[in-house]
């Protein structure tokens, strides 16, 4: 029962290491995505969570724990390069996270250096791609203009660690802006 803490830790760190689509899509609506309009530097903006649950398995017992996250005192960049196509986000904000855990919620401010790994992209219609150690990553775009982007994601991310498993799920908003 000691490692549960550090498999929850564990499991929170790597939600916002890494972003993994569901097979579920999201209903919005088709949004055309030029390469020319991506590319360059954009402002993280906004940051949410919504619907998350984790779950914690291991020694024979269960725990899940329902959560939601959102962003705040933002100070983070993500650039779009054309050649090579890579997405590289840099610098820090801070994740507000609350979860419900055995009938208690609990909020905490956790600092954030990364919202994903360096990035192969590349677009498929109204999604873009992000390729990263052979993991692919779906975001959909419901937002795109000169000075906007609005990147939805279903997130989906098993780790496995100190002989447990844990399975975090939920639904990512990314907002970006120029």
């Amino acid at each position: 029962m000691k490692k549960l803490p550090i498999l929850l830790f564990l499991a929170l760190g790597g939600f916002f290491a890494s972003c993994e689509k569901d097979s579920s899509e999201p209903e919005t609506p088709e949004v055309m995505v030029e390469q020319s309009s991506l590319v360059g530097t954009w402002d993280v903006t906004g940051y949410e969570v919504e619907d998350g649950k984790s779950t914690t398995e291991a020694a024979g017992q269960s725990i899940t724990q329902e959560y939601t996250s959102y962003g705040k005192d933002y100070d983070m960049t993500i650039d779009f390069n054309e050649n090579p196509q890579t997405a590289v986000s840099n610098g820090s904000y801070i994740s507000v996270l609350t979860y419900s855990l055995l009938g208690q919620k609990y909020t905490q401010e956790v600092p954030t250096f990364s919202l994903f790994e360096e990035s192969e992209w590349q677009l498929e219609g109204s999604d873009i791609v992000f390729t990263a150690n052979g993991k692919e990553t779906r975001a959909k775009v419901t937002e795109m203009s000169e000075t906007k982007l609005i990147m939805l994601m279903d997130y989906n991310e098993v780790l496995e660690a100190d002989g447990g498993t844990v399975t975090t799920t939920g639904k990512l908003t990314i907002t970006l802006e120029r």
